[in-house]
């Protein structure tokens, strides 16, 4: 691990990681210093992979708290509006039309919880990336929008919402006027 900066006055930190060792000549030609390597720096390299382990029993964890979420959520929503539901119910709606509605309902809510919550992530990040210099900290540099990843926790999202939104969408389906209608 190799870096260029001026040790006195800071400023924007270049790092360069590479497989085998610069020649010596490159490396001097473009003024780098070997750096020590000690925490977050050091995570790099090697603790990716030890890493992902961790990150993809995040991400399931994540997924079971969405799924417990958009359930619990979509069945007040059907337990608050099962007059509403009755009364479509005997005005003709289908069961199979007030299911498509409620389950729908359900991975709308995932789906803009999951690109709002990405957006806000990736966001933060630059902002986190851009202010550290400010603090005296090493500037860690992104170099991109971790696309596949952002696009696999929104899949995964929408995904437990659709399976936990089952249930309640059924529930609302069947949901019949038990009385005779009475006039107003």
């Amino acid at each position: 691990l190799l870096i260029a900066m001026d040790p006195a006055e800071g400023g924007p930190i270049q790092v360069i990681v590479t497989e085998s060792a610069l020649e010596p000549a490159l490396v001097t030609s473009l003024g780098l210093t070997r750096l020590q390597v000690f925490g977050g720096i050091g995570f790099v390299r090697e603790s990716v992979s030890d890493a992902a382990v961790s990150l993809r029993l995040l991400a399931i964890i994540i997924a079971i708290l969405i799924g417990l979420l958009v359930y619990s959520a979509m069945s007040l929503e059907v337990h608050l509006r099962a007059a509403e539901i009755v009364t479509l119910r005997s005005l003709g709606m289908s069961p199979r039309l007030v299911l498509a509605v409620y389950e729908s309902q359900a991975v709308l809510l995932a789906s803009a919880g999951s690109v709002l919550g990405a957006a806000l992530g990736i966001l933060i990040s630059y902002a986190v990336v851009s202010l550290t210099p400010l603090v005296g900290l090493p500037n860690l540099v992104i170099l991109e929008t971790p696309i596949v990843p952002v696009t696999l926790s929104t899949g995964i999202a929408v995904l437990a919402a659709a399976v936990a939104g089952v249930v309640p969408s059924r529930r609302a389906a069947v949901l019949v006027r038990t009385t005779e209608a009475r006039p107003s």
